[in-house]
């Protein structure tokens, strides 16, 4: 749509602001204080949706103290329609072309016709640059995981500097699992992160049977279909006693020399968790884990 010469001045900020802001926080406080602006709202907040949790959380505040209406902004998020009061507006926060969570913005005077259009609008152009940000954001942690390699630091740090990594950007609620090929019908646990709960995990060097034949030979990160039997009983007896079941997982094998020597698997309490990106941001990794396996062999 066509900007007014105001709101097209907000866009040129944010596109000379954002770039330079080290913390992707403290870009969406950005954006918010610019939107809050431009209208000359009384009220307001940026609020972004936690995967792991399926909840919102405000990122940020026009006031210390708002008087939102949550199940509003809820439904909004939800793209439920809901009907808004003549002095509130929302639009969809976006991260690249995907919806991360919501702006809602009122003012006592109530807004001029099409205001929420306006936002939408320039929270679509800001997604991109946020987009833009976290896709730099990814190549900068694989190349400290590359720098680490390099610098000599041990196998097992490394894998577990790329669980740090994955959680960060895929925000998973389970865990992830390092496997190593024991044998054409038998894995070992090599790494083990605890996302469901405190502490550290106790099934590390466990033993347990897998269908090595059952995995693609591509190094690429997939879904686990929810037909497909054999992985999915396979991962079963390995977790911790108390671990709640997997919903959702993800697997991304690992070869060397065109033979499987092991298979990382992410995992989620919640069904559909895992979409492309996450697919695609975990495919980044798989090298170094390959690595470190060939390494600890």
């Amino acid at each position: 749509m066509r900007l007014s010469a105001e709101a097209s001045e907000a866009v040129t900020r944010l596109a000379r602001e954002i770039p330079d802001v080290r913390e992707e926080r403290k870009a969406f406080a950005l954006i918010l204080d610019t939107l809050a602006s431009l209208f000359n709202c009384t009220n307001g907040a940026l609020f972004l949706h936690r995967r792991r949790s399926d909840t919102l959380y405000k990122v940020r505040s026009v006031k210390d103290a708002e008087s939102l209406d949550m199940k509003t902004v809820i439904a909004f998020y939800r793209n439920e329609k809901p009907d808004l009061e003549e002095d509130t507006i929302m639009a969809p926060v976006r991260v690249g072309g995907e919806v991360a969570g919501v702006v809602a913005l009122t003012r006592d005077a109530g807004f001029e016709r099409g205001a929420g259009k306006i936002a939408t609008e320039i929270l679509r152009i800001a997604g991109k640059l946020v987009g833009g940000r976290r896709h730099a954001a990814v190549l900068e942690a694989e190349t400290g995981i590359a720098g680490a390699i390099l610098k000599g630091v041990a196998p097992t740090d490394v894998i577990y500097r790329v669980f740090h990594v994955l959680r960060r950007f895929i925000d998973y609620d389970l865990g992830a699992t390092l496997l190593g090929r024991v044998d054409d019908n038998t894995c070992r646990v090599v790494a083990r992160q605890v996302a469901w709960t405190e502490g550290k995990s106790d099934i590390v060097g466990l033993t347990a049977s897998f269908p090595w034949q059952e995995l693609p030979r591509e190094q690429h990160g997939f879904v686990v279909p929810a037909d497909t039997m054999m992985l999915r009983e396979a991962l079963c007896p390995i977790k911790e006693e108390a671990l709640p079941d997997r919903l959702s997982t993800m697997l991304g094998p690992l070869g060397h020399h065109e033979h499987p020597i092991g298979c990382v698997e992410v995992s989620s309490r919640r069904a559909n968790f895992f979409v492309d990106k996450d697919t695609h941001i975990l495919s980044r990794f798989l090298p170094y884990l390959c690595w470190c396996l060939a390494e600890l062999a």
